[in-house]
């Protein structure tokens, strides 16, 4: 997985790096980072990419988040599928990728994930096409929708606006759309596969109403606090509520957030998206049972959830996780620290940002320094490729051996 998504963006570099694909120079440092930005479905960019690059560099861009939002096993995989058949590892690496049970048949797999991100993007692209249409010339107009659809749905946050969505913050059917899209491809393909099932199971899965309600409940919540402590309408404050969750898209400038809207964005893009999506961050399903998990450590007696139990593996890998994120995104906090000058909470924001591969910034990405630029480029590969791939390591049994237990003072 690692080699894959590094090799797809080795490919995207090169490709950027052809003058066909620039308008005007733009630095080797710079085009690896957007490559990795796309391939990491991050957003983040420290140029313009409407102006510096030309319509097939815009239509690489494209290629490499549709790609990476997709999921490069999915991709591998399907091709090989459709060759010949595969063996048994690379079939559970990419029901792991995707957050499917062992158990799941991988032809339907990839046919439903092929089939659902075609449907919903294309969707989304028609209903963009009624706004833009207004707007651009009709082959301007059509690139635009299907750019903008496939960005949204993948949680990439590329736009070729130079401001993002900042001038339609009054287009209600524009905002909602990419919204609908960013929260459909955040929710995870492992749901769709769910409510596919249900005719057949006549019940939902715990993974899939723990998703349904973490989603609506950090939707509701962001929407409400970013509307108290930001002088914006409900429209963009539930925007940028779904957004800042790894979509990277924003309706109004971002440097204006007074420090709580920061303090909750970061909030909201650290838990980021759910298993299996095309976004980042640590998860809902992992934020839930760490949060539920730890009441239940002081009040006592099981994880128990919708009549279930979540079981002491998935509590253990969740803590993990977290633990693990927490590590990168301070360590790379710090690097930041030592080599940008900027503030406290707009590194923080910018580092968090990269983790969680959401591509919102404060005014960070474009005047970083060399360290920096590599700095952020890490930090988005470990996001989008490096819990993947723990996962995946952490599936297999190993043998180990049991040592007396003992007692040690917590607190």
């Amino acid at each position: 997985m690692v080699l894959g998504f590094f090799l797809t963006i080795l490919l995207g570099f090169l490709l950027l790096l052809m003058p066909v694909s620039q308008k005007e120079p733009v630095s080797i440092v710079d085009l690896f980072f957007v490559a990795t930005s796309a391939v990491c479905v991050t957003g983040l960019t420290p140029v313009d990419i409407s102006q510096v690059f030309s319509v097939f560099g815009q239509t690489v861009i494209m290629f490499l988040f549709q790609v990476g939002g997709l999921g490069f096993a999915v991709i591998v995989v399907f091709v090989l599928y459709a060759v010949s058949s595969t063996n048994f590892s690379v079939k559970n690496l990419v029901r792991e990728s995707l957050g499917f049970s062992p158990s799941a048949k991988i032809g339907r797999i990839l046919k439903y994930t092929l089939l659902s991100t075609l449907t919903i993007e294309f969707i989304g692209a028609l209903l963009l096409f009624l706004s833009f249409r207004k707007i651009f010339p009709l082959g301007k107009a059509i690139y635009n929708s299907v750019f903008h659809s496939i960005s949204a749905y993948n949680n990439a946050g590329f736009d070729l606006f130079s401001t993002s969505l900042v001038s339609f913050n009054q287009n209600p059917l524009v905002l909602i759309t990419v919204a609908v899209l960013i929260i459909l491809g955040g929710i995870g393909y492992i749901v769709y596969y769910d409510l596919l099932m249900y005719r057949k199971k006549k019940h939902l899965s715990l993974h899939s109403k723990i998703v349904f309600l973490m989603t609506g409940l950090l939707l509701v919540t962001g929407t409400v606090i970013l509307k108290l402590t930001e002088n914006e309408s409900w429209l963009i404050s539930f925007f940028h509520s779904v957004s800042c969750r790894t979509a990277g898209f924003f309706a109004s400038d971002l440097t204006l957030l007074s420090s709580p809207g920061i303090l909750i964005m970061i909030f909201l893009m650290f838990i980021g998206a759910s298993p299996g999506s095309t976004g980042g961050g640590l998860k809902t399903t992992t934020f839930y049972s760490i949060l539920f998990s730890t009441t239940k450590i002081f009040r006592g007696g099981n994880t128990t959830v919708f009549n279930r139990t979540i079981s002491k593996d998935s509590i253990t890998k969740a803590f993990g996780l977290f633990s693990l994120a927490l590590a990168i995104i301070i360590s790379a906090f710090f690097f930041l620290t030592v080599t940008e000058n900027a503030s406290f909470e707009a590194l923080l924001f910018e580092t968090v940002s990269a983790y969680a591969t959401v591509g919102l910034t404060v005014g960070v990405t474009p005047n970083l320094t060399l360290w920096g630029k590599i700095i952020i480029i890490c930090v988005m590969f470990i996001g989008r490729v490096g819990a993947i791939s723990i996962i995946t390591s952490i599936s297999y049994n190993h043998t180990e051996i049991k040592y007396p237990d003992e007692r040690v003072c917590i607190g």
